[in-house]
């Protein structure tokens, strides 16, 4: 278990990496920040209408297979 000098320090280095990662973005970012926010945006939102569209897709496919379930169940239902 750890002690509260640990979870300090934990906490700290945290801290600490999160602002150094920041102004190292910051001062090394290739853009301007409105260029930066709409690549982000972009981007963003490639990635969001793929996610929707391969999800829609494997629902179909689940959908599909539950339907060819359920006639296979019942057939053998039937044969009962």
């Amino acid at each position: 278990m750890q002690t509260n000098r640990e979870r300090n320090l934990i906490s700290w280095g945290i801290v600490f990496g999160s602002i150094t990662g920041a102004a190292a973005a910051y001062f090394l970012a290739p853009k301007k920040g409105t260029e930066m926010k709409k690549t982000v945006a972009k981007n963003l939102n490639r990635f969001t209408q793929t996610s929707i569209l391969r999800t829609q897709s494997a629902l179909i496919n689940f959908e599909t297979a539950m339907e060819k379930r359920i006639e296979r169940d019942k057939k053998a239902y039937k044969k009962i």
